[in-house]
């Protein structure tokens, strides 16, 4: 049963979006996450650097493992396989963004990979509802989502590493380019990563879509996700507010 396909799995034995279990779940891994984070900012900065680094290199051996396991099952259909949905292109960019010094890569994970980390534990689509939680798909996609809410956090938090919204065009760019990629998918193999086709089940987006059509739909999702990279820039932004002030107060007090 840990590693049955869904269509093998009775529905009795599933779990459910913010179930008991899935709450307890989240728990551990918020209580997980901010541990390691504390341990780490006592570390010597090379120690910390060094975690961060096997993070980054554990990401695409997770995903990696879950494709293996698909194939096993009989789901060899390759082109469902890519990883071109938002979260799984961080397969690609956090390496990037951990062993090199590009900063609109950096920013670009601090604000993507942090919202689809978030988004995807607290909403499971495509787990919830289809399998047990210590199921061997469950567990990787907890696994691989954590690391993704834990290695932008790592990067700020114990690096010191500091997003500037002047750098948000590059990563809107970064994004539409992803983006790009995913929509020539789509409309060549009739599939739908980043939702770029249809709406992910079960959100508002759904009714937008029924009743404005997909245009309007299209529109949604790109001011929706324009929106949401903007607020992560929020708390960094009042943070150098801050400093700037207290940096003006030193300079007019001496």
């Amino acid at each position: 049963m840990f590693f049955h396909y869904k269509d093998q799995i009775p529905s009795d034995q599933v779990f459910h979006g913010l179930d008991i279990s899935h709450i307890i779940a989240l728990l551990v891994i918020a209580l997980v996450v901010t541990l390691l984070l504390r341990y780490m900012k006592r570390m010597p900065k090379k120690q910390a650097d060094h975690i961060i680094q096997i993070a980054a290199i554990v990401l695409p051996l997770v995903e990696l493992i879950r494709v293996l396991w698909l194939i096993m099952v009989g789901q060899t259909d390759w082109v469902r396989l890519l990883p071109l949905q938002l979260c799984g292109t961080q397969i690609f960019y956090i390496p990037l963004a951990v062993f090199t010094k590009n900063m609109a890569i950096k920013e670009f994970t601090c604000s993507t990979a942090l919202l689809g980390g978030i988004v995807a534990l607290l909403c499971p689509s495509g787990i919830a509802g289809y399998y047990p939680l210590l199921h061997f798909q469950t567990l990787q996609s907890f696994t691989l989502h954590a690391i993704l809410l834990f290695v932008p956090l790592a990067m700020m938090y114990v690096q010191g590493f500091r997003p500037n919204i002047k750098n948000m065009p590059k990563v809107m760019g970064i994004l539409v380019l992803t983006a790009s990629v995913a929509g020539v998918v789509d409309a060549c193999f009739n599939v739908n990563y980043m939702c770029l086709r249809t709406p992910p089940e079960g959100t508002p987006l759904v009714d937008i879509y029924n009743a404005c059509g997909y245009g309007f739909y299209l529109f949604v999702l790109a001011a929706a996700m324009t929106l949401a990279v903007f607020l992560t820039y929020l708390p960094h932004m009042r943070k150098n507010k801050k400093e700037k002030q207290k940096v003006s107060a030193q300079q007019i007090s001496s």
